[in-house]
């Protein structure tokens, strides 16, 4: 876990075009060990950071917000690879539409 004030730093750091490549470095060696220790395949690392910017989106943090916590320098990156439309999305969008298309067209 990074402290608030660790990871303030971290953000300056990315701000001045610092990358934090020691505490990825420190993470995975953890992470490498944990999986070891459970006996579960080590798999994909990025997976983890892929759960957590899209439980951000999930949850409806602003996307600007996610970006800069995800240290994306576009936010172009964050719709393209993180903010995907789930099928529960497309099922409200459909009801929404056939409740207004099935509308009186003089119902206020």
């Amino acid at each position: 876990m990074i402290t608030p004030d660790r990871y303030d730093h971290i953000q300056r750091d990315r701000e001045r075009g610092k990358r934090p490549i020691r505490i990825l470095n420190n993470f995975l060696r953890k992470y490498h060990v944990r999986c070891r220790w459970a006996g579960v395949p080590e798999g994909d690392s990025h997976a983890l950071r892929k759960t957590a910017i899209t439980n951000w989106l999930e949850a409806k943090l602003p996307l600007h917000e996610v970006r800069k916590m995800a240290g994306h320098s576009s936010i172009e990156t964050t719709v393209k690879y993180y903010a995907k439309v789930d099928r529960a999305a497309i099922d409200r969008a459909r009801a929404a539409s056939v409740r207004y298309s099935t509308r009186s067209p003089h119902a206020g």
